[in-house]
């Protein structure tokens, strides 16, 4: 969908695992500014429980 829609839709992907809500909250809120800048400039955002990546 990413490759062949104009404009892409934005995509947030959380490959965390396994959390308690609790823990996953946190982490989310941390970072929701940082996800929010990413995905503005990116088509994909890959959040990580270590790290947050964008791709083309």
């Amino acid at each position: 969908m990413i490759i062949f829609q104009s404009p892409p839709p934005r995509v947030v992907h959380i490959k965390m695992g396994n959390l308690k809500f609790g823990d996953f909250e946190k982490i989310i809120t941390a970072n929701w500014d940082k996800i929010i800048s990413i995905s503005e400039t990116y088509k994909l955002t890959n959040v990580f429980i270590d790290r947050i990546e964008g791709i083309e």
